[in-house]
């Protein structure tokens, strides 16, 4: 059994990182959550049979018990007070990491890694994760220079290159992550102990060529993601990794290494910096680039231009969008103080607080499903009790890292392995702050939490050696009792992870096949998806917007009884949609679009519309895209003064919205009050487009009526 569990673990740490489909809505968290769920129970199931057949509890208390004891109690607390428990539980659909359920798989790995995997077989484990690291690596080289593996596999051998990718994969790497950041927070969690075993002296020159070929690798891939706050926690991570050799003493020949091999490690290093650049500094080639000539300055080019800052760019110069979704987080803490608004559900109690400002940015009107910064997406959803908590563990285990680098009962080589270890966590909490974790850096995170413990702990390790010759006791009544019952909850909980993840690959299949214009087959999956997940109500909404189109398409060819049988059905799946989740604000607007879409075939349904806007604003007061809306919809239902008053509100709250403008002048115009009308028109033509030919049409025809009143 303790043979399987190693092996279980070395494909945790080889696979996961390199595990994506793309058969599902989300190619690549879903599925490395998915994989690390199957695990975890492929894991405890094996655990709980080698305690039977040992006839013994085999579980071991750590240095970490009380700090992820408490951390845990705080997720579960705010999952039971959340606004939404079903997703404080699995996490948000399409990031799914952070719900209770993943918390509890990583801790279930940590107590069977503690309890379970000898010493020895740590240095197997790294080996493991870092040949995994060198595939990611070369892959995402690869990208950069053109050739994705991903194109080659998505297209089945007729294509090498980066085409199949709307993102911009040659610029931004992203591997198997899916995401330039997260593919550098998980690179530089492994740098320090890759660059440690490149030393090592208890590795054969071969391997320690191999590492060192890892650490260039993985520092070249770096680069390539152009990630600012995946750089600064490589600095931060190399600055604590520099610190724990100097406190250590530790010089190149302890090691086992010649000094010669330290410094060519370190020139590498500098060269690759200096010829690829940092997200700080230009490469080489842009260096030695020719200067452009000057360009002549024009007005428009003297005008201030709008700052542009994408949250994926990370580092400290963050741009607009971070602090204003890290000051919205902080005012949902204000309303949510002590446990927060529920674990994963900032998606939900973000948009009550959102501050005015995020109407003038260039995302303005994303949906932003984390506070782009860990702690205060903690501190955002789970209070001041589950920050703490996070930051008790992070200091604990910095804390148990430091009093190891300073004692004498460990050897030089155990310590500096535990300062790689805190030098990763550091990196990782720093490119955090500018971020947030996912499903990879956070098993590494619990991994490291379990050596360190595994260190720390002073007793006699375990160990894989055999053991003097046992009579074999034969297996009693009640033990094939236990690994049954083991057996038959394992592929239980497998079962429901396979259906989980199954309906979400019916999810995706039937959304591909609608954009592809085969609703009734898209329908179809919809429908397997529903009854495969049928509490997850992003299914039922995405039906619902489908069933609203067909039921227009349908009275568009006469089939009018069809028509209103699949009008009420679309009505019916949104209501069903709200029953299972009344938090999400996009699910109110996809029930507008249903009822505004339906109001072709019944005018009446305006009022629904209208109602559910009112009830949208009420989550969200200062979104300008559903006043603007609202506004819309009362024109449409002829309540003029308050869809003046509606658009009105959209341009106070977003001076730039042009079509709202367009809107106002328009309406304006129908109530006789022209210069208003011509107020908005010239502001679009003179601050936003000058060539938006709604608003020179409408001055045009405002001169020419003008001028015939004046003749």
């Amino acid at each position: 059994m303790l043979r399987i569990l190693l092996a279980l673990f070395h494909f945790l740490l080889f696979t996961t990182p390199l595990f994506f489909l793309f058969k599902t809505d989300e190619l690549f968290e879903f599925n490395k959550m998915i994989l690390v769920y199957a695990l975890s129970i492929l894991i405890a199931g094996v655990w709980a049979l080698r305690m039977i057949t040992k006839k013994r509890v085999i579980f071991k208390r750590t240095a970490f018990d009380i700090p992820l004891a408490l951390f845990l109690l705080s997720q579960i607390i705010a999952t039971i007070v959340s606004m939404h428990p079903r997703t404080s539980v699995l996490g948000y659909y399409s990031r799914f990491h952070g719900g209770l359920l993943s918390w509890l798989s990583y801790t279930v790995l940590y107590y069977a890694f503690v309890s379970n995997i000898p010493r020895k077989a740590y240095l197997q484990l790294f080996f493991s994760a870092t040949i995994s690291a060198m595939i990611v690596s070369v892959y995402g080289i690869l990208e950069h220079f053109g050739n994705s593996p991903s194109c080659l596999l998505l297209t089945k051998g007729q294509s090498f290159g980066v085409d199949c990718w709307i993102q911009k994969v040659q610029e931004r790497v992203f591997a198997t992550f899916g995401q330039p950041n997260w593919l550098a927070a998980y690179l530089i969690t492994l740098l320090p102990v890759t660059t440690m075993l490149s030393l090592s002296k208890k590795l054969p020159s071969w391997q320690r060529m191999l590492f060192g070929g890892a650490v260039i690798l993985e520092l070249l891939t770096l680069l390539f993601t152009g990630s600012r706050s995946g750089f600064l926690g490589f600095v931060a991570g190399l600055m604590v990794l520099v610190f724990s050799a100097l406190l250590l003493k530790t010089k190149p020949t302890v090691l086992g290494v010649s000094q010669k091999w330290v410094v060519g490690l370190a020139v590498v290093t500098v060269l690759a910096l200096g010829i690829f650049g940092t997200p700080f500094s230009p490469s080489l080639s842009t260096l030695l680039k020719p200067a452009s000539p000057a360009p002549t300055l024009t007005a428009v080019e003297l005008s201030p231009q709008p700052v542009v800052n994408r949250l994926e760019v990370g580092g400290t110069d963050s741009g607009e969008i971070r602090k204003i979704v890290w000051q919205g987080a902080l005012d949902v803490w204000r309303r949510y103080p002590v446990f927060g608004s529920g674990t994963e559900t900032f998606a939900y109690s973000y948009y009550q607080d959102r501050p005015v400002a995020h109407n003038l940015v260039s995302e303005w009107d994303f949906l932003y499903n984390k506070a782009h910064n860990e702690f205060l997406n903690f501190l955002a959803t789970t209070g001041v009790v589950g920050l703490g908590s996070y930051l008790l563990l992070l200091g604990w285990f910095g804390w148990v890292c430091i009093q190891i680098l300073l004692s004498k009962k460990h050897g030089i080589s155990t310590r500096l392995l535990v300062g790689t270890l805190l030098s990763g966590i550091v990196a990782q909490s720093v490119s955090n702050f500018f971020g947030f974790s996912t499903v990879m850096v956070t098993v590494l995170l619990f991994i490291a939490l379990a050596v360190v413990a595994e260190i720390a702990d002073t007793s006699t390790p375990k160990t894989l050696s055999k053991q003097p010759a046992k009579k074999r006791q034969e297996i009693d009544g009640l033990q094939y009792l236990g690994i049954t019952g083991v057996v038959i909850i394992s592929f239980f909980m497998l079962a429901r992870v396979y259906l989980y993840w199954s309906a979400d690959v019916a999810f995706s299949t039937g959304k591909s096949l609608i954009r592809a214009g085969q609703t009734d087959a898209g329908i179809i999956s919809l429908a397997s998806a529903i009854k495969k997940s049928p509490s997850e109500a992003l299914f039922y909404d995405e039906l619902s917007s489908v069933y609203a189109s067909a039921a227009v398409q349908l009275a568009q060819v006469g089939e009018a009884t069809a028509a209103a049988q699949t009008a009420e059905t679309a009505v019916v799946l949104s209501d069903k949609t709200l029953q299972l989740n009344d938090s999400h604000l996009n699910f109110y607007k996809t029930r507008a679009r249903v009822f505004i879409t339906l109001s072709q075939l019944e005018p009446s349904m305006l009022e629904y519309a209208e109602e559910t806007l009112l009830v949208a604003l009420d989550r969200s007061p200062t979104d300008a895209k559903l006043w603007y809306n609202l506004g819309v919809v009362q024109n449409g239902l002829e309540k003029t003064d308050a869809a003046r008053e509606a658009l009105e509100k959209t341009v106070a709250l977003k001076p730039n919205y042009g079509s709202a403008r367009i809107q106002l002048g328009q309406l304006y115009e129908a109530t006789g009050a022209t210069a208003s009308a011509l107020e908005q028109y010239t502001f679009v033509l003179e601050e936003l487009n000058a060539q938006d030919e709604r608003a020179l049409e409408a001055v045009a025809r405002i001169s020419t009526q003008s001028a015939r009143f004046e003749q």
